[in-house]
C-alpha cells in the first residue's frame, strides 16, 4: 500500500483505485465513510511541483474552488494538507473527461452534443481535457489554477496561460476556445493540426477569410473541409449535417478572433 493511501485510509478514505498520474499529482477513486459515496482525490505534492505553482497558480486554484457553487463547476467538498507537504482535493466523482469521451466513442450525436456544449462555463484554461462529465452526462468544469479574482473589468491579467490548440492569436479571447471545443464534439478531432505551432497563424487568417464581405470571396465547402482537414468521404446525409456544423463552428471561431483583435486594439 502507497503512503498515500495509508495517510487516506486512516482519514477515513477507501481508495478503489488511481485513474491519473502526473509528474507531481494523482487522481484516486476512494469511498468516502464520512460522506458515504465513491469520490475523486487529487493528491498533489507540493515538494515536488514547481515554486511558482506552489505560491502563486495552487492558491488561486483553491480560492476559487472553496468559494465557488455552480452545477457544472466540479464540487470540492474537502482540502487536507499535511505538513510532509502532500496535499489532498476530496471532489465529486466524474468518470471521464470529453476528450476521452470523443476518443473512446467518437463523434457525438447533435443532441448529445448540444446538451454537453450548453452546459461548458468559460474559464481561462478550457479544454477538453478540463470538462469533466459524471456518470449522468453533467458537465463539471475543473482546472483552476490559471483562475484569478478581479472585481475591475479593465483589471487585465499578464499571464501567459492556455494550450495552444485552443488559443487565439492574440491568447485574450475565451470564446475562441469554446468554438473549438463544439468543433471537437461533432467530428470527433481537433479542427487544425497544433503539432506546427508556425502554422496556426495561416489557420487563423483562413478563419477570418469565412466573414469576407464579398461573397465570392469566402471559401466554399470544400475549402473549410481542407482547412479542417475533414474527408468528404461519407454518406450525402451525414456529410451535409456535418459540413453544416464545420460551417456554424467556423464562423463562431471567426467571430471570437475578430472580436478578439478588435479587444487588442
Amino acid at each position: 500500500m502507497s503512503s498515500e493511501n495509508a495517510i487516506l485510509r486512516s482519514l477515513d478514505y477507501t481508495v478503489e483505485t488511481t485513474i491519473g498520474e502526473g509528474s507531481y499529482s494523482k487522481v484516486k477513486v476512494a469511498f468516502s465513510k464520512k460522506y458515504g459515496k465513491r469520490l475523486d482525490v487529487k493528491v498533489l505534492n507540493k515538494k515536488q511541483a514547481a515554486p511558482e505553482f506552489v505560491n502563486k497558480f495552487l492558491p488561486r486554484e483553491l480560492a476559487i474552488v472553496k468559494t465557488t457553487n455552480h452545477p457544472n463547476v466540479v464540487r470540492v467538498f474537502e482540502l487536507i494538507e499535511l505538513t510532509s507537504g502532500l496535499q489532498f482535493i476530496v471532489m465529486e466523482l466524474c468518470y471521464t473527461d470529453l476528450l476521452q469521451k470523443v476518443q473512446k466513442t467518437g463523434p457525438l450525436l447533435t443532441p448529445e452534443a448540444q446538451s454537453v456544449f450548453s452546459q461548458i462555463v468559460i474559464h481561462r484554461e478550457l479544454k477538453c481535457e478540463n470538462v469533466l462529465l459524471t456518470h449522468d452526462q453533467c458537465v463539471k468544469l475543473s482546472d483552476f489554477e490559471f483562475a484569478r479574482s478581479s472585481v475591475d473589468p479593465t483589471d487585465l491579467s499578464s499571464t501567459f496561460c492556455g494550450t495552444v490548440a485552443y488559443a487565439p492569436p492574440e491568447v485574450r479571447s475565451m470564446t475562441y476556445g469554446v468554438g473549438i471545443i463544439l468543433y471537437i464534439l461533432v467530428p470527433g478531432k481537433m479542427p487544425f493540426d497544433d503539432s506546427n505551432i508556425n502554422k496556426l497563424p495561416q489557420i487563423h487568417n483562413r478563419c477570418r477569410s469565412v466573414l469576407h464581405f464579398h461573397p465570392h470571396k469566402r471559401p466554399d465547402i470544400s475549402h473549410l473541409a481542407v482547412i479542417a482537414n475533414f474527408p468528404l468521404k461519407m454518406s450525402v446525409p451525414h456529410t451535409a449535417v456535418i459540413l453544416s456544423t464545420i460551417i456554424k463552428v467556423f464562423i463562431s471561431i471567426a467571430v471570437g478572433v475578430l472580436v478578439s483583435i478588435s479587444c487588442t486594439q
